[in-house]
């Protein structure tokens, strides 16, 4: 039976209690005085609260309440993006949390970094049908190949967070002044090249 309010009411089948059997609240809303057996923080890292080491720190405080809001037996269940090489979803995988990656790609299982955490049913699929040189949607009916063409476009950091759910590059763009990017080179001190072009050499 629904709630007058909409962000509460009252699931069919749910036993008795005290509150609405499902509430959505904002991540820095009122919590106090609820005890769920299900908690769901859902997209709670956004790039506004996550830009800085002190916004993260916020945020991860805040969300660690859930530890002392949920039942004993209760469970919960993190869903997001990460922003950030310093995720909040990195840090709550170092205190025991799962991940768990949906990437739109399938992943190249030979780069340990495209295939860290993704799910086991992906790398199955990977096995049998990535191809080396083309873009293997994971996920076609939604994303296709001339959607996650475009969307690369738009910037490969953009792209790696938010359709790959890899964060590092994120912060190589972020910081795009590197050392490996200067151009040493022996010249005298009294003539040089007109042209000079960086270059990698292995």
């Amino acid at each position: 039976v629904p709630h007058r309010v909409l962000n509460q009411f009252d699931v069919r089948g749910a036993g008795p209690g005290r509150d609405n059997s499902f509430t959505a609240r904002p991540v820095h809303g009122g919590w106090t005085g609820r005890h769920p057996d299900l908690i769901i923080p859902d997209d709670c890292e956004i790039p506004e609260n996550s830009l800085t080491e002190l916004k993260r720190k916020r945020l991860m405080n805040k969300l660690l309440e859930c530890e002392s809001l949920v039942l004993d037996r209760g469970m919960i269940l993190y869903m997001g993006t990460p922003q950030t090489e310093d995720s909040i979803y990195l840090k709550l995988h170092v205190q025991g949390y799962e991940i768990t990656r949906w990437p739109a790609e399938l992943p190249n299982l030979d780069d340990p970094r495209e295939s860290e955490n993704v799910s086991p049913w992906l790398l199955e699929r990977a096995e049998k049908e990535w191809r080396e040189g083309v873009i293997n949607p994971s996920y076609p009916e939604r994303f296709g190949v001339d959607i996650l063409l475009e969307k690369r476009a738009k910037s490969l950091a953009y792209y790696n967070l938010q359709m790959l759910l890899n964060p590092n590059l994120a912060d190589e763009e972020r910081y795009p002044l590197k050392l490996r990017n200067a151009i040493v080179f022996s010249t005298p001190s009294d003539m040089a090249p007109a042209q000079v072009v960086w270059g990698a050499q292995d």
